[in-house]
């Protein structure tokens, strides 16, 4: 029997081998009966019973010298026997081996305090399986550490810790939510690491971290999403970088599914992250992020409807069904690309939208309630090339824990081709030939998904055909009707400047928030020349 802090547990051995040198006996002294400096041990198939029968620790063999501070063991084993918190909540580990040095025997022996210099843990393989529940959960109160061992639950100590060939698989149940993780090739450096009673419910529990891992695999079951990263490591203690991310669908897109997308992105990189903080309480907080080379092509099927009231989810949706606390100071994406691709049976090919080089800087991501307020929303800067040639800037505040979709926006676009407007004309019937379109300057607010605002425009020297919708051919007699009414009307107003453009648009169920502001735009561009050129000549929406 061994008494813990956790009650008296069951322990068994083999193969039992002990030498000792020089031993001294004291009789006087109550706190030293049999006493040396010199002992060698050694032992096989070692098996540790918690007394509530929950877990059984297992060594193939362990050997020590307690005169050179050395132990060495072999073949771990953490396996789960039953759980009475919460249902199939279990924890298992093996490790093929541990190497240690500079470990004060004595003071174990004499106050049941582990003190070592060095740790060496070779291919550990962690399973665990739990469900989180806020303030109450079994993980946070059961500490992998201490129930595997509870003999030392009350101080552990090292001065260095690393880990090899690590490999984990998890899976979390957290409000409904299904979270599975899995990574391999698992390189660990902890310094100064320490768990007592002083700082075991705050976290803090080492001093420096070094990790690096590759083929780390994620999902979120009900988001059907699923994330890949080739490769994880911290260049400091306080940094994370993030190499070939992949965003995906968990399962593949079936026959009844709208909207199919991934997200690919070459390198992310956080700045300054508590890792106490995010390893404790499932907390990520972090000055900085930045995001490189970010390829996101999202495709939709007009033909399928969407299975929700909006298929595509705004900033303050997402950051509202995160399932951690999220604090950013700063957020950017440094020359991103977003695709979105429609397809439609009344179009010969399918539309295309394109934000290329793009750069976007967001301070103030969070969902603390203390810091996001409707007096204190996330800002929003973003430069990006609509179709690779219309430069497109835009200032942007949002707050992002209003439950509907609110924001307001202000910025400029530049001169573009009008025939890049061609896939994004609600009119099928028409098709914007030459000429020149710019926003000089627009503003707007948005309530509960409906945009308001105005916009300054420039059309110069357009030029039209009016199309059959499923050929794809002009109506040649038409078309030039069209643009011998278009180029008198251009002539009168072109010395005018600016436009006035009314912008009044409401999200559609399609709509993500690159795409829904420049809807915004584009709707109220193209309602403008066909309300006033086209509409003689084409049907309606």
């Amino acid at each position: 029997m061994l008494k813990s802090q956790t009650g008296s547990n069951r322990q068994k051995a083999e193969n039992i081998n002990i030498h000792l040198e020089n031993i001294k006996i004291d009789t006087i002294s109550p706190r030293k009966v049999l006493y040396t400096d010199h002992v060698h041990f050694s032992l096989k198939n070692y098996q540790l019973l918690t007394e509530d029968s929950l877990y059984l620790f297992s060594i193939q063999r362990m050997e020590g010298s307690y005169s050179d501070s050395l132990l060495k063991i072999d073949s771990i084993r953490f396996i789960p026997i039953k759980s009475k918190s919460v249902k199939n909540d279990t924890y298992s580990l093996f490790i093929k081996q541990i190497k240690t040095e500079i470990i004060d025997f004595p003071l174990f022996f004499k106050e049941q305090k582990i003190s070592i210099g060095k740790i060496e843990m070779d291919n550990p393989k962690l399973s665990i399986k739990y469900t989180y529940i806020k303030n109450n959960s079994s993980f946070q109160k059961q500490n992998l550490i201490k129930t595997a061992l509870p003999y030392i639950g009350n101080s552990f100590s090292i001065k260095t810790f690393s880990i090899t060939n690590g490999e984990i698989n998890s899976t979390l149940s957290f409000s409904g939510e299904l979270i599975r993780q899995k990574a391999s090739n698992i390189y660990l450096d902890l310094n100064e690491v320490k768990i007592d009673s002083s700082n075991f419910n705050h976290g803090h529990y080492w001093k420096d971290l070094n990790l690096k891992l590759s083929d780390y695999e994620g999902s979120l079951h009900s988001k059907n999403l699923k994330i890949n990263i080739q490769r994880l490591e911290t260049p400091s203690g306080k940094d994370l970088n993030l190499t070939s991310v992949k965003i995906s669908e968990l399962h593949p897109a079936g026959k009844n599914q709208q909207l199919i997308f991934e997200n690919s992105i070459k390198n992310i990189s956080l700045n300054n992250i508590d890792f106490h903080r995010l390893s404790r309480h499932q907390e990520l907080v972090v000055d900085n992020i930045q995001v490189n080379n970010m390829h996101l092509h999202v495709f939709r099927d007009q033909t399928i409807p969407p299975k929700q009231s909006y298929a595509a989810r705004m900033p303050n949706e997402l950051v509202r069904e995160l399932p951690i606390y999220l604090k950013i100071s700063r957020l950017s994406f440094n020359n991103a690309h977003i695709t979105y691709s429609d397809h439609s049976p009344e179009l010969k090919e399918d539309a295309k939208l394109t934000f290329e080089r793009m750069q976007m800087e967001v301070s103030n991501f969070t969902n603390d309630p203390r810091l996001m307020t409707r007096k204190n929303p996330a800002k929003v800067k973003i430069r990006t090339y609509v179709m690779g040639q219309g430069l497109l800037s835009v200032n942007l505040s949002i707050p992002l824990l209003d439950k509907q979709f609110n924001c307001n926006l202000d910025g400029t676009l530049g001169k573009m081709d009008a025939l890049y407007f061609n896939s994004l004309v609600a009119y099928g019937g028409m098709q914007l030939k030459e000429g020149n379109i710019e926003a000089q300057r627009f503003n707007i607010s948005v309530a509960d998904g409906i945009a308001n605002g105005e916009m300054q425009l420039i059309y110069e020297n357009l030029h039209v055909n009016v199309i059959e919708k499923k050929s794809g051919k002009p109506k040649k007699i038409l078309s030039k009707i069209a643009n011998l009414f278009l180029k008198d009307d251009n002539k009168q107003k072109k010395n005018k400047g600016p436009e006035t453009v009314a912008i009044n648009y409401t999200r559609q169920s399609d709509d993500g928030f690159f795409s829904f502001i420049w809807n915004s735009l584009s709707d109220a561009i193209l309602e403008t020349i066909v309300k006033e050129f086209f509409q003689p000549f084409v049907k309606g929406k």
